[in-house]
């Protein structure tokens, strides 16, 4: 068992116990500055945070925590070897990479059109593959371009799963709702620098630049990873030294055959989360993939301006989604709700929200064909802005409530929901492609997408839960 004493700081990885009135060394631990103190009767540490106050807040929060973090019944007490703020900023570091090569394909993808003389129908088959910046950007054969797009979204697609392993381990779980709500925001911050950047390097150095650029950002984020790794290496040699001199036997690894497979095909809450997901993940992607093409197509505006339009609606979406993680934990925490009411109060916002934001813009996209000097373009982006902060709420709702059922099998159950809803959600971009191509019908996308999200939010309601179920 990984567990946080109430009177040692959660950033401090403390290898010995100290001696009475001796004093720890200053260390430096990603973002803060860390000088640990023994007294008499406890130790102290003192932080100087030059993070986010969000961070700072979430930070002081899990310091002060006297929760165990369980991995295994197995596991010995220790004490944990990295600094969680650091942890957190560089999860959410990650799914904001995700997100820049995500959205860059979505605003990159209206000069590749007219390059390679593309149709609705392949630019929804591209959009449906995910993406290898540096190969693609080169390549000028389609199917050689599909490929290796894929092969990036097979990559990227653990993420998340370690992610999820990764909170499971070092935030305690009144914090979670908020920890998982700041790195999933890393998601929207990735699409509005996506938005902003995309159409400035295509003006000067053309779409291929975007790929480049995007691309390293990956080895960037590596450099800071790495003494995080390092870090944990070593703690585990102390901690197997331990192990031999205490005659502790060390904790069995988690495997495969292990996993209890039937037991996730039989319950209705692992379901639940499965169909809040997908239809989540299906608007998310008509959102990031095919957002530029409505504006441009429907109400004629240019690249740059197109990517501008994008932005407000994300910017809202990282607001919403913090506000929604705190919310969730002072629900719960205060005993306000009860973690199931809570998880199904933040998806219902989540999911039905942006069904009725949707079905409006249906009706603004009928409005503006018949009257195209009209306001129709001010309502779009309003419409969208507020489908897509709303959705942001799914942070507090599904997007917690893997750790909920099962702490243990967090991460492949995410693995697992998020496959399937990486799945739909490609498919779903295709549809809309060919939908497109063959009717250039929006209203019939956004009418689609609608019941979709009330679909989602049913079943939730429905079958739900946040109480254990897996071991």
């Amino acid at each position: 068992m990984i567990s946080v004493s109430q009177n040692v700081a959660l950033v401090s990885p403390i290898r010995k116990a100290p001696r009475v009135g001796s004093r720890l060394p200053r260390r430096d631990v990603g973002f803060l500055k860390i000088r640990a103190e023994a007294t008499s009767s406890r130790t102290r540490a003192v932080a100087r945070p030059t993070a986010p106050p969000a961070l700072a807040e979430l930070l002081q929060t899990i310091r002060s925590s006297g929760q165990s973090l369980t991995t295994s019944k197995a596991m010995p007490e220790i004490d944990l070897p990295v600094s969680p703020l650091a942890l957190i900023a560089l999860t959410s570091a990650v799914s904001f990479i995700c997100s820049i090569d995500r959205a860059a394909m979505s605003v990159a993808i209206l000069p590749m059109s007219q390059t390679f003389d593309w149709d609705d129908g392949v630019k929804g088959a591209i959009s449906s593959a995910f993406f290898c910046w540096l190969h693609a950007a080169a390549s000028q054969s389609l199917p050689e371009l599909l490929a290796v797009r894929s092969m990036m979204g097979i990559g990227e697609g653990v993420s998340y799963p370690s992610i999820q392993n990764l909170v499971r381990t070092h935030v305690p779980d009144h914090a979670r709702s908020r920890a998982l709500s700041f790195i999933y925001s890393g998601h929207q911050m990735g699409t509005i620098m996506s938005y902003i950047a995309s159409p400035i390097l295509i003006s000067h150095l053309g779409w291929e630049s975007v790929f480049f650029v995007f691309g390293s950002l990956g080895f960037v984020w590596l450099l800071s990873w790495s003494p995080l790794i390092a870090a944990e290496k070593e703690e585990k040699k102390q901690q197997q030294l331990h192990d031999v001199a205490t005659a502790t036997p060390p904790a069995a690894p988690l495997r495969i055959q292990d996993v209890p497979w039937m037991e996730f095909a039989k319950s209705k809450p692992f379901w639940a989360i499965v169909a809040a997901q997908v239809t989540v993940g299906i608007g998310s992607c008509l959102s990031f993939s095919w957002l530029p093409t409505y504006y441009s197509e429907v109400f004629k505006v240019d690249v740059a301006h197109s990517a501008a339009f994008c932005l407000v609606p994300f910017i809202a979406t990282v607001l919403a989604t913090n506000a929604a993680g705190h919310v969730a934990d002072r629900l719960i925490n205060n005993n306000i709700l009860t973690k199931t009411q809570t998880r199904k109060l933040m998806q219902t916002v989540a999911s039905l929200g942006p069904a009725a934001c949707l079905l409006r813009l249906a009706f603004t996209h009928e409005a503006a064909v018949d009257d195209p000097a009209g306001n129709g373009l001010a309502d779009a982006v309003v419409m969208v802005t507020a489908w897509l902060a709303l959705g942001g709420f799914s942070a507090a709702g599904y997007g917690s409530n893997h750790q909920d059922i099962s702490s243990r099998w967090a991460g492949v159950m995410f693995g697992l929901s998020n496959g399937l809803a990486s799945i739909a959600g490609s498919a779903s971009i295709y549809a809309t492609g060919m939908v497109l191509h063959q009717t250039h019908d929006w209203s019939l996308i956004f009418e689609s997408a609608a019941v979709m999200y009330i679909i989602g939010a049913g079943v939730y309601l429905k079958w739900g839960s946040a109480e254990q179920h897996f071991e």
